[in-house]
Parts: structure tokens; sequence; C-alpha cells
């Protein structure tokens, strides 16, 4: 499930936990929009527990506001596993061997809206902490 996550950053004032179409009308499409141009938007998806996560795929919108998608950072945790520097309909961040998150996070760096149309987290788990700890070696 997704949910607006804020500490002195601005909400995204939509939200949409769905399946979406290829149609270019945003009526039909679940969209997050953040609303703001203020510089440090977060938008956080929270897995419900601990998983090892593989890829995270970002389908950006498909008609006005593509290039709001410019300037966002995607972690894991605290594991940063990329961000994006031009406007495309999809990206794929591939995690690195053993990265474990409970929430997948999308900030704006940029003083620009955060908006995207769908976020696809794949992986495996759930894991407990002493599993999380056994795999990563500590």
């Amino acid at each position: 499930m997704a949910e607006l996550h804020s500490e002195r950053v601005k909400l995204p004032r939509l939200v949409v936990d769905g399946l979406f179409s290829l149609s270019p009308d945003e009526v039909l499409n679940p969209v997050a929009i953040s609303g703001s141009s203020a510089r440090n938007q977060v938008l956080m998806v929270d897995l419900g527990a601990t998983f090892k996560i593989d890829t995270v795929k970002i389908w950006n919108r498909l008609s006005d506001g593509q290039g709001d998608i410019v300037g966002v950072f995607v972690y894991a945790n605290e594991t940063l596993l990329g961000g994006i520097v031009e406007a495309k309909k999809m990206y794929s961040f591939v995690a690195s061997e053993n990265v474990f998150a409970r929430n997948v996070y999308l900030k704006q760096s940029l003083a620009a809206t955060l908006s995207v149309l769908e976020i696809q987290v794949y992986g495996s788990g759930p894991f407990g902490e002493e599993e999380v700890n056994r795999r990563q070696g500590d």
C-alpha cells in the first residue's frame, strides 16, 4: 500500500493503489501528484514487512507532466537504487545483492512536482530480522 510521508516535505495530494490503463487520459489512471513544486517531496511505499528487493519499476505519466519525474531519487530504506535524469515511459532500478527493505521511497530533489503513474516493487520475502542479518553476513 502506498502512503504519504512527511518530515518537512510537501505531501502528494493523491496516491491510489491499483491498476492503470495505457490510456493517456489521466481520469482513467491512478496518478500520484504532489500539486506543489517544493523541493524534497517524498512518496513512500510501505511493503508491510521486510523484503529482499530485486527491482523497482516506475511508470511515468503518459501525457502532460512527463518531465516532472526528472530529479527523482529511488531508495529502498536507506539504500539508493538510482536517480532519474531524463523523461522516459518506464524506469527499472535493479538492487545490488542483499538489499532488504520495508519501505521504498521516491524523493524529488528538484523544485518540481512529484508525479508518477505506477510503482512496482519486485522481490522475495517477507523476512524476519534474524534472517536478514544472516543473509547480510552480520
